[in-house]
């Protein structure tokens, strides 16, 4: 129970601890002692009189077991607790990481023996059955647990089906859309953009013409090989057209944000632009923008505006 305790606790620390061993010292535990259990039982059947206990055939002579019991169950003769902790191990692991076919492999090349592939690979798949009945894999569990940007097929929110993709841009606290970085067609080599974009987090960048208006997007590296470049050569500025996908994904801020979602994931976008009905740029879209505990913190912290935004929501409609 303390073993249980300690690896539950530790499975989501940043530590690498690993889950492998835990997961199989824990089944071959669980499964052993089932198989005692089953032993004890019969071993203490009032009709027999010798000991019961089905050990392999080669230590039946020196733990003196009966060669031939009265078993109170009928098939308690082919019950071994290494077996037996063998098949708890590989149905822990089946069950918690919803692995089969690579699990039954592993623990077949772990114990040398090919007649327990039946009896693994029954337990460790009715193990994932029961674990699909009620949750996800422990290792898909990690995946919100750690922040990482895995979008899943769809919302379990229902609820944000009524947002929209500006709804989701990033805020300033007076409620306001916080301004997206861009950059134009030509800039200065000196421009502040330019170097803005250098030591930013983010990798895309909407680039804009003279009317502000998208016409493509340019990565941080292109940016960083762009005035090495013109660096070298002594170039005062830098054009972005040689470098800068023509054709970015872009939505309008009024579109839903289940229909932003799902072009986001079928294309595998890394950035999606949102713009109004002009093509000005409202923001950028990424996977950790697109997060549903994400949106919840936004909707929290941004009560106000998204108050306001439903009512230019109400005017599209019109």
């Amino acid at each position: 129970i303390l073993y249980f305790g300690l690896s539950a606790w530790t499975a989501g620390c940043a530590l690498p601890g690993g889950l492998v061993c835990p997961h199989m010292i824990l089944g071959a535990i669980v499964g052993r002692l089932f198989a005692l259990f089953v032993l004890a039982v019969d071993m203490h059947d009032p009709d027999t009189t010798k000991s019961s206990i089905a050990w392999i055939p080669e230590f039946q002579n020196l733990l003196n077991a009966n060669p031939e019991p009265q078993r109170l169950f009928a098939h308690a003769a082919q019950i071994d607790p290494g077996v037996a902790a063998a098949v708890g191990a590989s149905a822990f692991m089946g069950g918690s990481g919803r692995i089969m076919i690579t699990l039954t492999v592993m623990m077949v090349e772990i114990t040398a023996d090919p007649k327990i592939i039946f009896p693994m690979s029954v337990a460790t798949i009715v193990a994932v059955l029961v674990g699909n009945a009620f949750n996800h894999g422990l290792y898909h569990a990690l995946i919100s647990v750690q922040s990482l940007p895995f979008l899943p097929s769809h919302y379990a929110d229902k609820s944000l089906g009524q947002l929209r993709a500006s709804d989701v841009l990033p805020r300033q606290p007076n409620g306001e859309i916080a301004p997206v970085l861009c950059v134009h067609l030509v800039e200065p080599r000196d421009s502040p953009r330019v170097r803005a974009a250098l030591t930013s987090s983010h990798n895309g960048f909407p680039v804009l013409d003279r009317d502000r208006k998208v016409i493509g997007v340019v990565l941080r590296r292109a940016v960083t090989q762009i005035v090495a470049e013109a660096e070298a050569a002594g170039d005062e500025e830098l054009r972005f057209g040689p470098v800068m996908d023509l054709h970015p994904f872009m939505v309008p801020g009024y579109f839903t944000l289940e229909r932003t979602f799902q072009t986001f994931l079928l294309v595998s976008l890394r950035h999606l632009i949102v713009v109004d009905d002009s093509r000005v740029p409202l923001g950028v879209l990424t996977r950790h923008d697109l997060q549903e505990w994400e949106i919840h913190r936004r909707r929290k912290k941004n009560v106000g505006g998204l108050v306001e935004m439903q009512g230019l929501h109400q005017s599209h409609s019109l």
